[in-house]
């Protein structure tokens, strides 16, 4: 029945792509920040959304462009009304998405009227893997009761090094057993889906052996990476019981797996290892290409491309270190002009779209 039913979802996904101008199936693959609490006619998202097809939003609380506290969100009623109002301008299902993972990555605070929640560190310390599912469901319900519907995580780093400011610091990693990691992620993302909560494992390849070392301003686990840290993903995607919606690719240097590249932008680690060598046949989204330390080594326009053509399905921009409201329109001309100068063939960007268009099926 669950082949059946995959193939219903690819047939209706194909004829779907068949129905839509390249440019639509284009705005699909964009994710986008934005400013405001509400969305009226004179808000950019507006357009975005409305005419340009985006695949989805990402939602925050504070605006680091401006200094203003209040980006997104101020309170439950709030979010909902603002949900609620993409949704309606959208022409199809709106992957409306933030960072909710618990500990000290929650953009939906106390101070919002949302729940506190245990790292996931906490979790995995304080609880076995069938607790972080409650957790994550409780996570979820909430996400859903204001029209959030995709959440970034569970993070899927080992803990390699106990000193890494970003993972192990801020106590986002379950473990520095990838066996741990495996069944608390396992255990979160099929928390989230009890309520119907697209899941977002990251940050491939792993950034927990992230040691502070950087290349051009970009971190470089070079030296510090083993392969222990694939150990989760392999296990997830090898899961019948768990379903892996969606990776996210991290900014991080890596010259053993890529010499060129950060991961984020490394056909040889998107295509060549996550979905050739891993067999990953999910989602695969690119973290922001607008990151101060990308655009500036790379140029803006050109991460776009090596994005694209290394094989991500979805791009998203934050637009909350630089903000531009035009990004998703200049985007989408970049991407189309790639098509029509043959950089990369309309196959790759219906594939992408189908990608997409499963995972929201499952909304």
């Amino acid at each position: 029945m669950k082949y059946i039913s995959v193939i219903i979802l690819l047939l209706v996904s194909i004829q779907s792509a068949m129905g839509q101008s390249l440019e639509d199936k284009i705005g699909q693959m964009l994710i986008i920040g934005f400013r405001g609490t509400e969305v009226t006619s004179n808000s950019p998202i507006y357009y975005d959304v409305r005419d340009r097809n985006i695949g989805g939003v990402v939602l925050y609380e504070t605006d680091n462009t401006t200094n203003n506290n209040e980006r997104n969100i101020e309170s439950k009623s709030q979010l909902t009304q603002l949900t609620d109002q993409l949704q309606d301008i959208s022409s199809s299902q709106l992957i409306i998405a933030v960072d909710q993972e618990g500990g000290k990555i929650q953009r939906l605070k106390p101070s919002h009227g949302f729940s506190a929640y245990p790292s996931h560190l906490e979790l995995a310390k304080q609880g076995t893997p069938e607790e972080t599912k409650k957790v994550a469901s409780d996570i979820g319900q909430e996400l859903q009761e204001v029209g959030i519907n995709l959440n970034f995580g569970p993070v899927t780093d080992v803990m390699v090094n106990r000193n890494s400011m970003i993972i192990s610091r801020m106590y986002r990693s379950f473990s520095d057993d990838p066996q741990v990691v495996y069944e608390h992620a396992k255990a979160y993302i099929n928390g989230l889906h009890h309520e119907d909560v697209i899941s977002v494992v990251k940050h491939f390849p792993g950034f927990g052996s992230e040691t502070g070392k950087k290349t051009n301003g970009i971190y470089d686990i070079s030296t510090s990476w083993t392969e222990k840290e694939l150990i989760p993903y392999k296990k997830l995607f090898a899961d019948n019981d768990v379903t892996v919606d969606a990776v996210m690719v991290s900014h991080v240097f890596n010259t053993n797996l890529d010499s060129r590249y950060p991961a984020s932008l490394s056909g040889e680690v998107i295509t060549g290892m996550l979905r050739n060598e891993l067999g990953y046949d999910g989602v695969i989204i690119g973290e922001s290409p607008q990151a101060v330390f990308i655009s500036e080594e790379y140029g803006l326009e050109n991460a776009i491309r090596a994005q694209v053509e290394a094989g991500i399905d979805m791009l998203q921009f934050a637009n909350n270190i630089v903000y531009d409201e035009d990004i998703a329109a200049k985007t989408i001309a970049i991407i189309k002009e790639m098509v029509e100068n043959g950089d990369i063939t309309e196959d790759q960007i219906n594939a992408s779209y189908e990608r997409i268009q499963t995972m929201k099926s499952k909304l």
